[in-house]
């Protein structure tokens, strides 16, 4: 594109677009939509949760194919050529009210959308489908009334649109410094004020869709989840499925906090492998942490420290049995550090050597999150979780029930971190918030597993109930 173009035309577009790999066209496409949205959704006399619904799938489905281009594309899934075909619809009927100039910027941008999406190369059978072919280039060439063919189509759209082409797969603010137009603002008002109000959750739609709107996405891992961990099935279903999905992904996603449990070829569930770290500074953190460990143990400190402390049982635990798992040993410090940093002054002295071993845990741990983003964004969740409550006394002895449940389910190494985990929680009074996080996550995944597998339905059913009554260690869940 001429960068000295004070704005695009629909050709300097097309062509700029024809010339991109899928992986832009389709975030192109995508924020595209993502402007669009709110004038098509105003477009409703009434909150019409169906189509909504659809709306926000496919463009879930769109920013998750951006970001994650190593499986087949879903943008171009039943869903999401649903969403074009409602948009479109949707843009019509503004144009033929000829309601605003906003009409003409919300076709356009259609069109930009269709053009791209279909032309990405990612869907051979849409892109030569008719339907597609004659739907997209219509609110452009011949939605608009003749009299209003030569009227700019919304030079702050037109200069969002530029500046994205300036910038491509760049996630920054939707408008960009410009800010959202008065009208589409007014619009996506409305709408949010109808999904506040409606019967069915809307929470989440709403924070994902203005997060991306000011230019701080929630993070993509999440969003990927989401759009390929939901059924069709559940899709269609309705909001209230998908708002409950959703919650079960979000309470998954936060207590990811160590490896998850995959499930291999043979049917077994095994972890996860973990982040991989240099041998030199893993080792270097752990032994940092040992020698203040050793020294804040010593007989002649009186500090109340003691081999049968959570901290130091965290410590050991990362240090020892962990020790080839470098996210579970800067969480498992992370933790430890946070223990002392409670506890010092209260439980224990203000004692220098709890203070030397606190900061040492402290630097170990950051220089392990410099080493690996999965690290970083593991202590990162971690430290985001806040406890509600502890385990009740029931929940402990059922959890004590669940490793011969699942035995034959999991490899050996799994099920003795799954076994270590529960007794690290059903042992101690205030259990470590590592464990009960790693609990919450391995026992939704199993659950959901064996149900999803058929295998054993009271079983599964036993597993997921308890799965939910634990959440309530972290989330707020409907009993």
């Amino acid at each position: 594109m001429d960068e000295d173009r004070d704005i695009p035309d629909r050709e300097s577009v097309a062509n700029w677009v024809k010339r991109q790999e899928r992986q832009i066209k389709t975030w192109f496409a995508a924020r595209c939509a993502l402007r669009a949205l709110p004038t098509a959704l105003s477009s409703f006399d009434e909150l019409k949760e169906k189509e909504t619904l659809i709306a926000f799938c496919a463009l879930l489905y769109a920013c998750a194919d951006c970001v994650r281009s190593t499986y087949p594309t879903i943008c171009m899934t039943r869903s999401f050529y649903k969403f074009f075909m409602n948009a479109y619809s949707a843009g019509r009927s503004i144009v033929n009210r000829r309601s605003d100039p906003r009409a003409i910027a919300a076709s356009y941008a259609y069109d930009v959308i269709g053009y791209s999406a279909t032309r990405s190369g990612s869907h051979p059978s849409l892109e030569n489908s008719n339907a597609v072919k004659t739907a997209f280039p219509v609110p452009f060439e011949e939605g608009i009334q003749h009299e209003h063919r030569s009227f700019d189509p919304g030079v702050e759209v037109l200069t969002a649109i530029q500046l994205d082409m300036q910038n491509p797969n760049h996630w920054g603010k939707l408008w960009h410094d410009a800010g959202m137009p008065d009208d589409v603002q007014r619009s996506w008002e409305t709408i949010r004020s109808k999904l506040e109000q409606a019967p069915h959750d809307w929470s989440f739609w709403i924070e994902w869709y203005e997060a991306i709107l000011n230019g701080t996405p929630l993070p993509w891992e999440l969003t990927v989840r989401t759009a390929l961990e939901i059924t069709d099935a559940e899709w269609d279903d309705g909001p209230t499925t998908v708002a409950r999905r959703i919650n079960e992904i979000q309470r998954d996603y936060k207590t990811s906090v160590t490896p998850r449990l995959v499930r291999l070829e043979s049917g077994l569930w095994d972890v996860e492998q973990d982040a991989e770290v240099a041998a030199e500074p893993l080792e270097f953190a752990i032994a940092q942490v040992e020698i203040a460990l050793t020294a804040a143990l010593s007989a002649n400190q009186g500090n109340g420290l003691k081999e049968t402390s959570s901290e130091t049982i965290l410590i050991r635990m990362a240090c020892g049995e962990f020790r080839a798992f470098p996210s579970v040993v800067a969480t498992s410090l992370w933790n430890a550090c946070m223990g002392l940093q409670r506890n010092i002054g209260d439980v224990y002295p203000d004692d220098a050597s709890l203070i030397a071993l606190q900061n040492t845990l402290f630097t170990s741990v950051d220089e392990l999150c410099e080493q690996d983003p999965l690290i970083r964004g593991r202590v990162a969740k971690l430290a985001a979780l806040e406890t509600r409550r502890m385990p009740t006394f029931q929940e402990r002895e059922d959890l004590l029930q669940v490793p011969e449940m699942v035995a034959e389910d999991l490899t050996a190494p799994a099920l003795e971190q799954l076994s270590d985990a529960i007794e690290a929680v059903s042992s101690t009074e205030k259990p470590a918030r590592i464990w009960r996080a790693k609990l919450v996550n391995w026992l939704n995944t199993l659950g959901r597993g064996l149900d999803a597998a058929q295998k054993n339905e009271k079983r599964a059913s036993w597993l997921l109930k308890l799965a939910r009554s634990i959440s309530g260690w972290f989330f707020d869940v409907d009993e």
